[in-house]
């Protein structure tokens, strides 16, 4: 079995084109596919939301931690209870902001699931990557690239950088990217 996972922050942008892009293709019936919010992003949120439903740092943080706790024991449907419970006779628009961004990515939340299974639940990876293969040899002052120029770039680069260089060389020899698999 083949895992395909997908993770981001709660943009509704990017989970429309993820779901557009999963439209478009035609995967292998042993792929399982998992959505996943990014941890980092949401308890960030669930810590604004803290702020907002309670004054002392005391409270907040172990509201926080009872709230992670649900998370981590896989208990999605109570978290989003509690934190509509909890914020039931709360005012404001982050109130609503915050609390919408967790009921909205509610299937998205599957930490224990990630954690059960060896799945990423944060995007620092991917984040990280994008720094190093991307940014520091594609962008800079004076430094402007073509569309096709810059792929082929990333191409080149992202192999280097995952070791296989000597695919590249492979594939220069062959005539092209059909050595690639």
């Amino acid at each position: 079995m083949s895992n395909l996972v997908f993770v981001a922050d709660g943009a509704p942008w990017i989970w429309k084109r993820i779901n557009q892009l999963l439209e478009t293709m035609t995967l292998r019936s042993d792929i399982k596919v998992y959505q996943v919010l990014d941890y980092y992003h949401a308890m960030e949120h669930l810590n604004a939301l803290a702020k907002q439903l309670y004054k002392s740092k005391r409270d907040q943080s172990k509201w926080v931690k009872s709230c992670k706790e649900l998370l981590h024991a896989g208990k999605v449907d109570e978290f989003i209870a509690k934190i509509k419970r909890d914020s039931k006779h709360k005012k404001g628009k982050l109130v609503k902001s915050e609390k919408g961004y967790f009921i909205n990515n509610a299937d998205r939340l599957i930490y224990k699931t990630c954690k059960d299974n060896g799945l990423p639940q944060g995007s620092g990876a991917i984040e990280s990557g994008v720094r190093r293969v991307v940014n520091l040899k594609m962008k800079g002052n004076s430094i402007y690239w073509k569309e096709d120029s810059a792929n082929d770039m990333l191409f080149i680069r992202s192999f280097y950088k995952a070791g296989r260089w000597e695919d590249i060389e492979r594939m220069a020899y062959a005539g092209g990217l059909a050595m690639a698999s």
